[in-house]
């Protein structure tokens, strides 16, 4: 009897589940290697998700092997990777429903639509990329995250990546910089 109300217990917890957001590496087209900051990222993550533009196949089925990664295609990739990645997915993490795209409009008028659009099939985070900016702003109710990139500084000279934590209905967001420690 004991050992059942343990068991019990411990599914009552709360479980937290931590989400490397990635977009924007550029890999093999502009750089060989994400710096060496991403992989302590990606490797302290229990999921990871790219958000596009990874541009080499091969740097995807890397980033795959061993982890469980979600992944979209983006506006710079090629046929092959394309045909790895839809242009849109739903995931839900630990009952948060999570909409991983690659760019999400800047027209406030469309952003509010599409936002109308995903609260009614219950999402609650977008995560998208596009920018190299990373951002987190609230559209029509719905909580909008861009981790930057992390191999490219343009428009504010920082390369970045974002941590998501999922713990129950609750969701954190940190951005890391690529040359700080994690």
């Amino acid at each position: 009897m004991r050992f059942l109300r343990r068991r019990s217990l411990r599914h009552l917890q709360a479980l937290s589940v931590r989400i490397a957001v990635i977009s924007d590496t550029h890999i093999g087209e502009r750089r060989k290697e994400p710096p060496a900051r991403f992989r302590e990222i990606v490797d302290s993550a229990d999921v990871v998700a790219h958000l596009g533009d990874w541009v080499s196949a091969q740097f995807a089925r890397t980033l795959s092997s061993g982890r469980t990664l979600y992944g979209v295609s983006g506006n710079c990739d090629p046929w092959s990777v394309r045909q790895m990645f839809p242009v849109e997915r739903i995931v839900d993490i630990e009952g948060v429903r999570l909409l991983l795209v690659h760019a999400f409009p800047n027209d406030a008028r469309r952003a509010e639509t599409l936002a109308e659009g995903y609260r009614s099939k219950g999402v609650s985070v977008v995560l998208c990329g596009h920018t190299h900016k990373e951002s987190d702003v609230s559209v029509a109710g719905l909580r909008v995250l861009n981790p930057g990139s992390p191999c490219e500084a343009r428009h504010h000279g920082q390369r970045t990546a974002g941590l998501l934590t999922v713990t129950g209905a609750d969701v954190s967001w940190e951005i890391v910089t690529m040359d700080r420690e994690v």
